[in-house]
């Protein structure tokens, strides 16, 4: 199966520094012991959203992630 374009480019890379800006809002002991795998489930979900629908599909994957950031980002209660 051949990959559209280049998974989005720079709107990939943009889209991911996005994302671990985002991560910043976590507590620190949840980036440290989660960080790098959410960042990692970011970009695989995005190369899914763009191969299965371009910018439509990337646009869609920022739907369901941002009401979903602060919500858990800024909850100070975490357990561990």
């Amino acid at each position: 199966m051949f990959m559209k374009k280049t998974a989005g480019g720079r709107m990939a890379q943009r889209s991911q520094r996005v994302y671990e800006l985002l991560l910043l809002a976590y507590p620190r002991s949840h980036r440290e012991a989660y960080g790098a795998a959410m960042a990692q489930l970011f970009r695989d979900q995005y190369r899914e959203a763009w191969n299965e629908s371009g910018n439509w599909g990337v646009f869609k994957l920022w739907l369901r992630t941002l009401p979903d950031w602060p919500a858990h980002a800024f909850w100070k209660d975490w357990p561990g």
